[in-house]
């Protein structure tokens, strides 16, 4: 019985050479800064890294932005947005743009979450207008806003407020998230994410939807989490016993 549990145990930390050598260094220091310390910068990491795990299985790689041209000098660079997508979701949007949203579609037409739209602008001056002309676009897309709700999602918080949104017959619904974040001489960024599914109030549910919007990031905190973003490895494909 012994040999099966080591070969388990060294499978496991296998897939996590960087806690291995995390813990070994805290061990190292154990003794000037006492068990308790160590054994909360353990969890601390442990905590981390299965995070790090549910969004790999949950979330797709970060969203990319239209390419910026020359003479559109308020469009946002890709570089100042960072956002993580749920499964299944294409990450280049399509080339049409539906008003203001950038639309990227499921890559399964018969998923429950069939697109997602984003619209991001970048302002001096905090305003409401966007907001406005955002619940107008969604009119035209046979979308109508309920009342304003709030929450937070993540840690640290990401604060959202946000609608659901009624359709029309065999249309999809769904729900609005709109994100604001003021930027000490740069200005205002504000955005707009919506999630538009096939059964009514199902685009608000789900530990997927809420990794993903844990990820969002704008200015230098979105360049931050694109240089320390690394791909998932890809999974070896599995052989048939013969």
């Amino acid at each position: 019985m012994a040999q099966p549990y080591r070969t388990c145990r060294r499978e496991r930390n296998s897939r996590h050479p960087g806690i291995i050598l995390f813990a070994g260094a805290l061990l190292a220091s154990a003794g000037g800064c006492g068990l308790d310390h160590y054994e909360q910068r353990m969890e601390a990491e442990q905590k981390r890294v299965k995070h790090f795990d549910e969004e790999n299985q949950n979330l797709e790689v970060p969203l990319k932005l239209p390419e910026k041209k020359g003479e559109d000098k308020d469009a946002i660079q890709e570089k100042d947005f960072f956002f993580r997508p749920p499964k299944g979701i294409s990450t280049t949007p399509e080339p049409k743009p539906l008003g203001m949203f950038y639309r990227y579609a499921s890559r399964d037409a018969n998923a429950n979450l069939q697109d997602v739209l984003v619209a991001i602008v970048k302002a001096k001056e905090t305003t409401e207008k966007f907001r406005k002309d955002i619940l107008q676009n969604l009119v035209g897309l046979g979308l109508i806003a309920g009342p304003p709700k709030t929450r937070d999602v993540g840690d640290p918080p990401v604060h959202y407020d946000y609608c659901e949104l009624q359709s029309g017959p065999n249309q999809p619904g769904g729900v609005v998230y709109f994100y604001r974040e003021n930027v000490p001489g740069e200005g205002t960024y504000q955005v707009a994410i919506v999630f538009r599914s096939a059964q009514p109030g199902s685009a608000n549910e789900g530990s997927a939807m809420d990794l993903a919007l844990a990820s969002l990031r704008v200015d230098n905190a979105a360049r931050i989490q694109h240089s320390r973003f690394r791909p998932p490895p890809q999974q070896p494909a599995t052989r048939g016993r013969r």
